[in-house]
């Protein structure tokens, strides 16, 4: 297994183990502790730490995919609530508490008819204890030149119980992956709100929830799409008549879109709400920004002011555009009828039909580049395993797995996520 395609085997195996950094009711409450009032102030101090009390612009830049105004109101917070010593040590009691309660050998309705693991005591487990050794040896072998989390968690050093080793060498070769994947998506020339848009275009994931979960704005999104749309990556098309969840891949051919076109694929889509959860101040912070984008004042734009003859225009939140009650002026309030036409408030009217949505689709280029970014990503990640060799390789996926299986069937938290993590699924039961 120390082959090609050994880096993403044993990614999707030592992932699940690590996620429980963040997204586990006891990762929460240790960061609660501290003080963190927000779940994403623990967040980024527990990720950030082992980097010292760093800057937002250094976070930002590190952590690569959340928006700065994101990071910058978060890690200030961070260091003010606790030092990173002390986010450290929080993250590692949470991550105990985490895996004690996940791995507990009692069965639970989670576990989908899979026989519970009986590790014993998790601090000086067997299976865990190998499973670590192993792990370190790979984690000592994983670059860290130009892998500023790969090296900072590295530097930590190993603690000495079995399930906490194990976890911390699970944190630097995901960290050194990680840092690998943005040097991947540097040379691609993908910035961060580019390559979230390629990736969900390219795994077919919902659009607002992953740029809700990072931060970004809806124009900052849209703006993203029209760049790499400008490099030929994708395109945009008409929403089909039937709802759909997230992007698709590939785009039709030509011939194709035009029979799509002229069968009325053209139709209008119904506005979809969010299905995102616990995310409300990243839809917060998105938004207040793009509210701050106006129209600069031009009276010939949606926003600007209106000649005082007729009544001023306003945009409501779904984007539609309306007249306001003009201030002292004794004309009546307006509103906009089904067709679109202008009406006094005192007469009924029905709100206008909804702006038609654009689907965004890879393009033979952009599922190029996609693959080329996962190629490169898995490239870099392999040096950990050539050093551990074929049987080392494969023994520690032989370890992981259960565990893996285990904590993705019991980890309800993080069984619900953006990035669409599913070791259940992924993996072989």
């Amino acid at each position: 297994m120390s082959g090609s395609g050994a880096a993403r085997r044993l990614w999707l195996r030592y992932e699940p183990y690590h996620a429980v950094t963040y997204f586990t009711p006891e990762s929460k409450a240790a960061a609660k502790e501290l003080g963190c009032a927000r779940h994403w102030t623990g967040y980024f101090g527990m990720r950030a730490a082992p980097l010292g009390a760093a800057p937002p612009e250094v976070v930002a830049a590190t952590f690569y995919s959340f928006h700065p105004d994101m990071v910058a109101r978060a890690v200030p917070t961070a260091w003010r609530d606790a030092a990173p010593a002390d986010f450290l040590a929080a993250r590692l009691r949470g991550v105990d508490g985490a895996l004690r309660r996940l791995l507990d050998p009692a069965p639970t309705d989670l576990d989908g008819g899979r026989a519970a693991l009986d590790l014993g005591d998790l601090a000086t487990s067997g299976h865990l204890a190998e499973a670590a050794d192993l792990a370190w040896a790979a984690a000592e072998a994983a670059p860290v030149a130009g892998r500023p989390l790969a090296a900072a968690n590295r530097a930590l050093g190993r603690p000495r119980e079995a399930h906490l080793a194990l976890w911390q060498a699970t944190a630097v070769l995901r960290e050194s992956r990680g840092d690998g994947h943005v040097a991947a998506l540097v040379a691609a020339d993908l910035d961060p709100c580019e390559a979230l848009v390629l990736f969900a275009a390219d795994r077919a994931l919902d659009p607002t929830r992953l740029r809700l979960a990072r931060g970004w704005s809806a124009r900052e999104w849209a703006e993203a799409e029209e760049r790499l749309a400008e490099r030929g990556l994708l395109e945009h098309e008409p929403a089909e008549t039937e709802p759909v969840t997230g992007y698709a891949r590939p785009a039709a051919e030509p011939a194709e879109r035009e029979q799509e076109r002229e069968r009325g694929t053209g139709e209008q889509e119904g506005e979809a709400g969010s299905r995102e959860q616990g995310t409300g101040e990243q839809e917060g912070e998105a938004e207040s920004r793009e509210r701050g984008t106006g129209s600069g004042g031009d009276p010939n734009r949606l926003g600007g002011r209106a000649d005082p003859a007729e009544p001023a225009w306003q945009v409501d939140s779904a984007g539609r555009a309306t007249p306001a009650e003009p201030a002292g002026h004794p004309e009546p309030a307006w509103q906009v009828d089904r067709t679109g036409r202008a009406t006094p408030a005192d007469r009924p009217a029905s709100p206008p039909p909804p702006t038609p949505e654009r689907q965004v689709v890879l393009t033979t280029a952009g599922i190029a580049l996609r693959e080329q970014v996962e190629r490169v990503t898995d490239a870099v990640a392999e040096r950990p395993w050539r050093v551990l060799g074929v049987a080392g390789t494969t023994r520690l996926s032989d370890l992981l797995t259960p565990l893996a299986l285990t904590i993705g069937a019991r980890n309800e938290v993080m069984r619900d996520n953006p990035m669409a993590i599913d070791p259940v699924r992924d993996l072989p039961g």
